[in-house]
């Protein structure tokens, strides 16, 4: 494993807490990897807790406390979103993009 991330998930929204990489960008191959699966699955947000520069770069949006509260209270309901989820590892390779490096940049 080069990089990854974990986090926590109620209902529709993944509350990352901590992105590691023992070789560079691998935890930016993680975090879009993770954006793709739960995109597919209707999450609504990744929560990224702590407003960075490098996630700004990857996207991250800071969002007014009053929207991310609606946000929460619609999206944090239980849901059976994991009867199929991998029981492993996601390989890079397995993850279809139309161009992954350009999304990363």
């Amino acid at each position: 494993m080069i990089g990854g991330l974990y986090g926590v998930v109620i209902g529709r929204v993944m509350f990352a807490e901590s992105m590691f990489s023992r070789q560079s960008n691998a935890s930016k191959y993680a975090l879009y990897a993770l954006s793709q699966v739960l995109k597919v699955r209707e999450f609504e947000l990744i929560d990224c807790q702590v407003m960075s520069e490098h996630l700004t770069s990857l996207g991250a949006e800071l969002l007014p406390r009053p929207q991310f509260a609606r946000i929460l209270g619609a999206a944090c309901v239980p849901a059976d979103r994991f009867d199929d989820w991998p029981a492993g590892p996601l390989r890079a390779s397995a993850i279809e993009t139309i161009d992954a490096d350009a999304a990363l940049q």
